[in-house]
């Protein structure tokens, strides 16, 4: 019976911890968190309309929906550090990205918001390789690009470190170090619950 009793208050214990820690990562705590603004879950199943271009917006209620970017919908001045930077990262996944072995996460800082053509104030944190090898990523800006909503070069002709891919290249999105991915997830640092 003792073995029994114990096994309840084991399981019930687990749980309780696991709700707690599943709590304390969701954007309902009122420390700071990384806030996802856009995703493209599957670049073989579904692309950005061309109207996220002008809105920065897609599904923007829904960030379980395949392609999510509520980017339009943010203050900026929520997201500013005290010196007016805003630390983003950025993640990919398959194709390419998957099979070469590169670092699939990238976070930084930069002084222009996401929707400036212009991109300034850049900062890598950490030593991801993205800042240095094949088309480099500079910050993230407004794309030139028809074929995306932002990209790590904005407002050049490349579009590589695409956010928010409305068209191909090479089957799938332009992702870091000139590799090509199906998946991508953008993040920026909330200050706190806003």
């Amino acid at each position: 019976m003792n073995k029994v009793l114990y096994i309840i208050l084991i399981s019930i214990f687990s749980l309780t911890v696991f709700s707690c820690s599943d709590k304390e990562e969701s954007s309902s705590s009122s420390g700071p968190y990384w806030e996802l603004i856009a995703k493209q879950a599957d670049s073989d199943v579904q692309l950005f309309s061309s109207n996220a271009r002008s809105t920065f917006l897609e599904n923007e209620n829904d960030d379980s929906s395949s392609t999510f970017m509520s980017i339009g919908n943010l203050d900026k001045s929520n997201y500013a550090d005290l010196d007016e930077k805003y630390k983003f990262k950025q993640v990919w996944g398959g194709k390419t990205v998957d099979s070469s072995g590169i670092t699939k996460e990238v976070t930084w800082t930069q002084t222009s918001w996401l929707t400036d053509s212009a991109i300034t104030g850049f900062q890598e944190i950490g030593t991801s390789g993205h800042a240095t090898v094949g088309s480099s990523l500079k910050g993230l800006g407004k794309s030139d690009s028809s074929k995306c909503v932002i990209d790590g070069n904005g407002g050049s002709a490349n579009w590589w470190h695409c956010a928010g891919a409305i068209g191909k290249h090479k089957g799938g999105i332009p992702g870091p170090q000139n590799k090509i991915a199906s998946s991508m997830y953008l993040y920026i640092w909330s200050p706190s619950n806003l």
